[in-house]
């Protein structure tokens, strides 16, 4: 469990590493606690807990940066976006208002759909 946890450790799989260190302090070290490695391994756990929270704060800190030095860029993206819906709602509207008519309501695989009185 011990080796696991490192391997968690290692491929940044932090709240596993967690789930797993929990698991040893509650289950499998309290079994064998009387021989001298799982006592080291119960000393080095606070350790490791800490890192993870060492790393993951920076993890944190790092993702909510890039967010501030990208949401500019998603804001001006989003507002292009729904301005577009808007023009394309209005013009779908005065399509509809202007009545029965011959003219492309719209096109579907580059071919116009006609809408017309007969149909």
């Amino acid at each position: 469990m011990y080796s696991k946890l490192k391997e968690q450790l290692e491929t940044k799989r932090y709240y596993a590493a967690l789930k797993t260190m929990e698991q040893l302090e509650k289950v499998y070290i309290p079994r064998v606690g009387q021989y001298r490695f799982c006592q080291i391994m119960a000393e080095n756990l606070p350790r490791l807990r800490d890192q993870i929270k060492e790393i993951s704060m920076s993890d944190l800190k790092d993702f909510l940066e890039s967010i501030r030095k990208h949401s500019d860029k998603v804001g001006e993206a989003a507002m292009k976006q729904a301005q577009q819906h808007r023009t394309f709602n209005s013009a779908v509207a005065k399509q509809a208002s202007a009545g029965p008519c011959t003219r492309p309501l719209y096109a579907l695989n580059g071919r116009a759909k006609l809408r017309s009185s007969t149909a």
